[in-house]
């Protein structure tokens, strides 16, 4: 049976999905199998930010009734498998939300770990996603909005039985607020930091994976520790990457 993580933040804008793309790339890294679903119904940005918005198959048709979700399952050029959603205005329509976490269990078989990007807030999309997921990976800027509206998600998570391995940050340009203090309002430890980046909006223009295109940023660092809490694996950084981080290569 695979493992079911999912990334979700109440506050929009955390870095949700840039996050889960960096995070699904680097557990391949590590030679495991992994499928990285869309769960923002509304507004699905894993395929635009992959450069493959426009695919025969996506999640919308499968919940829908229209499709099996493996006909939805791409291979990205990077190696990483995808589930994308529709980017059309109308493809909401006829989706049956609740039948996700059928169509997410479907994939049982086929990987050893489902990401699960959700949507924002805490709506009936998050929830639905919720719903389907085991692991709850909380992202979080920090800053006291988006910090409320994590204990909030956190809150949910727990009175729907499920567990919450922690808290990823995900640094911005604003000032921020201390780890400890997060730490402490949320009740629950910073497993990863994600450096603040300026090569993320570099990949999104290109719409290619950041630590394909600079595997040795701070960003890239940032999704490999946290991949390597999700597998438990001490993270070390290679002489080799050391060295090239050095010459900011």
């Amino acid at each position: 049976m695979a493992r079911k993580i999912i990334l979700i933040g109440g506050k929009g804008g955390v870095g949700k999905t840039t996050t889960s793309i960096g995070l699904a790339h680097s557990l391949s890294k590590y030679n495991r199998d992994v499928i990285l679903v869309d769960g923002n119904l509304t507004t699905p940005n894993i395929g635009l930010y992959l450069g493959v918005g426009n695919v025969p198959v996506t999640l919308h048709d499968v919940m829908s009734g229209k499709n099996n979700i493996h006909n939805a399952l791409y291979l990205h050029k990077t190696g990483i498998k995808i589930i994308p959603g529709s980017i059309r205005i109308d493809a909401l329509a006829n989706v049956k939300i609740n039948s996700f976490k059928y169509h997410i269990k479907k994939l049982d078989k086929h990987s050893e770990i489902i990401l699960i990007d959700a949507a924002a807030g805490l709506g009936r999309e998050a929830v639905t996603a919720l719903s389907a997921a085991d692991e709850v990976l909380i992202l979080t800027n920090p800053e006291l909005p988006a910090v409320v509206d994590a204990l909030k998600t956190i809150k949910l998570a727990e009175s729907m039985k499920k567990n919450v391995s922690g808290i990823v940050l995900v640094k911005d340009r604003k000032n921020s607020m201390k780890l400890k203090s997060i730490e402490k309002i949320l009740n629950k430890p910073v497993i990863a930091v994600i450096p603040f980046d300026e090569k993320i909006n570099d990949a999104l223009l290109q719409k290619e994976i950041l630590p394909e295109l600079y595997p040795n940023s701070s960003a890239s660092k940032g999704y490999k520790r946290l991949a390597s809490y999700v597998i438990g694996k001490k993270y070390e950084e290679s002489f080799l990457d050391t060295v090239l981080s050095f010459f900011k290569i």
